[in-house]
């Protein structure tokens, strides 16, 4: 089932962390006490894992992460020389920004499930593991009650489709145009979910 939504795509000026972060926060509305989703894929880590805004801060060895909220998510590639690109995707209520409609999927992540509380970052009871980047593990954690085989997790994602054709322009030129255009034109992460495959 889709929705109509307005949607509000934002690319930052590249600069340092301390320029791009209190621009970030104030077009999120995010306080330093905001929880969020951290996603990130570094040298040292790849992970997704519950943080606050306060503690978003891209790591030396980081090249690219997500920053998400069920409002708002955040998109960061490392530049060098502790300069970073940034961009904002989100929804509005005002008149910014462009009318599309909006769909929820769960991707579900793959991996090996893992009940090592060294391995699953805090609050955590496990974690799942998946082999990227050679030998790193990419490592997201599940909260849920009963683990083993059954136990699965997922981030939920909404596509963001652009309005179907509701009459045909004239000329090939403009009809050729109007079928290359994209059906989806943006996505952005909502939430991460775990469940025990019980109908959770």
């Amino acid at each position: 089932m889709t929705e109509k939504v307005r949607l509000v795509q934002k690319r930052f000026d590249p600069g340092t962390w301390a320029d791009l972060g209190p621009m970030i926060g104030a077009e999120t509305l995010w306080s330093e006490q905001t929880e969020l989703v951290s996603y990130l894929e570094s040298t040292s880590r790849c992970e997704l894992r519950a943080e606050r805004w306060e503690n978003c801060t891209p790591p030396p060895d980081g090249w690219e992460g997500r920053w998400f909220t069920e409002n708002a998510e955040v998109r960061w590639v490392a530049l060098g020389d502790e300069r970073f690109a940034a961009w904002l995707v989100k929804e509005t209520v005002g008149s910014e920004g462009i009318e599309v409609r909006s769909e929820d999927r769960d991707f579900f992540l793959i991996g090996l499930h893992d009940e090592n509380p060294v391995t699953a970052p805090p609050p955590a009871h496990a974690a799942f593991r998946e082999a990227r980047f050679g030998a790193r593990q990419f490592i997201f954690p599940v909260s849920v009650g009963k683990t083993g085989p059954t136990t699965r997790a997922s981030i939920l994602v909404r596509l963001y489709r652009a309005h179907p054709v509701d009459h045909w322009p004239e000329g090939v030129d403009a009809i050729e145009e109007a079928l290359d255009a994209p059906l989806i034109i943006e996505h952005r992460f909502i939430r991460m979910r775990s469940s025990n495959g019980e109908g959770g």
